[in-house]
């Protein structure tokens, strides 16, 4: 891509170059990365858990952007409706008809949405947000990711989506719960 150009022309094409390159499944593999990268922190380094909370909030939000982009989204739209608050885009989700999370996923949801929103992942804080361990975060990381796999799947390969659902469903159980899978993401 390049930004030396000016003019009206050149912002059009780097942003149809932009879109082009933000695909729905683009996003849901850099939504499990995040997750499974805030799993190798491990567990019982509480020094990261600011951090883990960052990078498992950041993928629960790829991965409902995810489903966004797959139901016919731009990035643009995205961006300028949503912007990264969990709850508005659950909330456009569930405009477009997607099941919603319930009982302790929708409450960890919001209780992410409002420290994603009070911006208190980007530092360190002893007080907030409340602490949560991993069997805490993993259950709405799972529902998201898990949520956006057929229209991902579909709007990748189409008619033949059934192979890449299977396969994208083996590497969320492998990044949620690794002891009970193996082989390469």
């Amino acid at each position: 891509m390049t930004y030396e150009k000016t003019g009206r022309r050149a912002k059009v094409r780097v942003q149809r170059r932009r879109e082009a390159d933000a695909s729905a499944m683009l996003m849901w593999n850099d939504a499990l990365s995040s997750i499974d990268a805030a799993n190798q922190l491990g567990a019982e380094e509480m020094r990261f858990g600011t951090v883990r909370l960052h990078l498992v909030t950041r993928g629960i939000e790829l991965a409902m952007k995810s489903l966004l982009r797959a139901r016919g989204w731009t990035l643009d739209r995205i961006q300028t409706e949503l912007g990264h608050s969990l709850n508005d885009i659950l909330a456009a989700l569930a405009n477009l008809g997607t099941k919603p999370p319930t009982g302790a996923v929708r409450s960890w949801l919001e209780l992410l949405s409002e420290a994603r929103e009070r911006r208190e992942l980007r530092y360190a804080h002893t007080d907030h947000p409340t602490h949560m361990d991993r069997s805490d975060w993993i259950v709405a990381a799972e529902w998201a990711l898990r949520a956006a796999i057929p229209a991902v799947a579909e709007a990748e390969a189409g008619k033949d989506a059934k192979g890449l659902v299977r396969t994208m469903q083996a590497r969320t159980t492998r990044v949620v719960h690794p002891g009970a899978a193996s082989g390469p993401l």
